[in-house]
């Protein structure tokens, strides 16, 4: 691909932003979201309480499983 034409080597591709629905940061794109919803398929390892925090950064997820673990330790 030689040219010295810029216009002619430039591709655009663009990809809907995942955000998280606690902070409204950016997660990762939806086509990478669903390959790995895939392998974690394909493997074995989808459980009932991903759905939940699926579309939660890190950082939500810390504290959505630790509000959890606090109502669970409450009920004790």
């Amino acid at each position: 691909m030689a040219t010295l034409d810029k216009e002619a080597s430039y591709h655009e591709i663009e990809h809907e932003l995942i955000l998280c629905e606690g902070c409204g940061n950016v997660i990762t794109t939806r086509k990478h979201l669903e390959e790995i919803r895939k392998k974690i398929e394909d493997v074995g390892l989808l459980d009932k309480d991903r759905a939940n925090i699926e579309n939660l950064c890190s950082s939500c997820k810390r504290h959505h499983v630790a509000g959890e673990i606090k109502e669970a330790m409450a009920l004790e």
